[in-house]
């Protein structure tokens, strides 16, 4: 298994001063942009949807040969049902202080077949597709970053394990088992996926819960009896506004957002059943509960139509601590060196990263490319970018290896 183009993984360490290895990586990373985008197109053109369990493998069998090429050893973890999570492994060379990091963004998206939205599309400077922001983008650039240090005969010094779970439709639900299994020997996590805002990383994200609302009225015809059925779809709307009420009444960025709706059977008929799914954000759990809690006492009131709700996977709120803080600053201050002005903030949406603080680790997201309309068919990110966080990522790991313990 060979790339003509990369010199293999390499073990002993090139004697530069700091600004020879960070120009050489530069120099190497830049060198190799279109290779990165061809990598990306490849991986974005194998639909890995929610219900395209297929895609998903060979996008695994994809990724197992790029880290093959680094010196990874990788292991596919099955299930429950249709799902494959990767994980790949290497180890520092006989270097037993080196620095312990977990690196992991999801393979899968969010779309389904039937939307149409399967391959990547590239248009001047800009590229669309499923996942090239969230977050197929970030773990081809964080091949090229890891790559670049291979290049300069560092990537010995370093101990990685990257995981790429398959179930971010359903918040990790199967996967954050593992993500706490493969955090409790490690010292630092980092997440993958891009950001909406090209000049911010993440240092904290809310947290989520996903609800599901279940109503069922009384079906009636709806020309002949109409005034006997009881509506279940008015109702639920009626209570997916209530859940939109609560949020807005509590804390600043709290949110209740309805994905998906399904009620009726066929025209001229009042909908005798209605459901949707509901996710709740806040930045912290105690808020997303009580929008949850408050929810259920309002629907304990309802006459009529019964009301069931059930709570699903929640995403634990990642609250910055100071560790995590650090090392945001310290991705900032290695960016600012190299001539990008990125700053810490805590990002609105959910990731992996929060399962990486929920298990202890210093972590900061974000160092995937840089983009807009995250599990859209909008979904875009700058091409500029994917070069830009490689770089990024490997810099910041050798100045913090030897600079700035967290």
């Amino acid at each position: 298994m060979h790339d003509p183009d990369f010199d293999g993984p390499g073990e002993e360490p090139v004697v530069l001063k700091r600004s020879e290895l960070d120009q050489r990586i530069i120099d190497h990373v830049d060198k190799r942009g279109e290779a990165h985008l061809d990598r990306l197109r490849r991986l974005v053109d194998e639909p890995s949807g929610v219900d395209q369990p297929q895609g998903r493998v060979a996008c695994v069998a994809q990724l197992e040969r790029l880290y093959a090429i680094l010196g990874f050893q990788t292991e596919r973890l099955e299930g429950p049902g249709p799902l494959t999570h990767l994980v790949a492994r290497r180890a520092a060379s006989e270097r037993p202080s080196a620095p312990r990091i977990l690196l992991a963004a999801p393979l899968d998206t969010s779309f389904h077949a039937s939307q149409g939205f399967v391959s990547l599309q590239r248009e001047g400077e800009l590229a669309t597709g499923p996942g090239v922001l969230s977050a197929k983008g970030g773990i081809i650039s964080s091949i090229a970053g890891l790559e670049a240090l291979a290049h300069v005969r560092l990537l010995g010094e370093f101990d990685v394990v990257a995981f790429h779970p398959a179930d971010s439709s359903v918040f990790f639900a199967s996967s954050a088992g593992h993500i706490e299994a493969l955090a409790a020997d490690r010292e630092l996590g980092i997440g993958l996926d891009g950001l909406g805002i090209g000049e911010q990383i993440a240092a904290g994200r809310k947290g989520a819960r996903r609800l599901s609302i279940q109503v069922r009225g009384r079906s009636a015809h709806g020309g002949a009896d109409g005034e006997y059925g009881i509506d279940a779809l008015q109702v639920l709307l009626g209570v997916c506004a209530e859940a939109q009420r609560i949020a807005a009444a509590g804390k600043p960025g709290t949110q209740a957002h309805v994905g998906t709706v399904q009620a009726g059977t066929r025209p001229g008929v009042v909908p005798g059943d209605a459901r949707a799914q509901l996710e709740v954000y806040g930045e912290s759990d105690a808020e997303v509960d009580r929008v949850m809690t408050a929810l259920e006492r309002a629907v304990a009131t309802l006459h009529g139509a019964q009301v069931a709700l059930s709570a699903g996977p929640r995403l634990p709120a990642w609250v910055g601590d100071a560790a995590s803080e650090r090392l945001a600053h310290h991705v900032v201050r290695t960016a600012k060196a190299a001539g990008v002005d990125l700053e810490a903030a805590t990002i609105g949406a959910p990731t992996v990263a929060n399962l990486l603080a929920a298990a202890g680790l210093p972590t900061v997201d974000g160092l995937g490319p840089a983009g807009t309309g995250a599990h859209t068919t909008r979904e875009t990110i700058r091409l500029w970018s994917i070069t830009e966080r490689a770089k990024l990522l490997a810099m910041s790991l050798l100045a913090w290896k030897r600079d700035i313990p967290v």
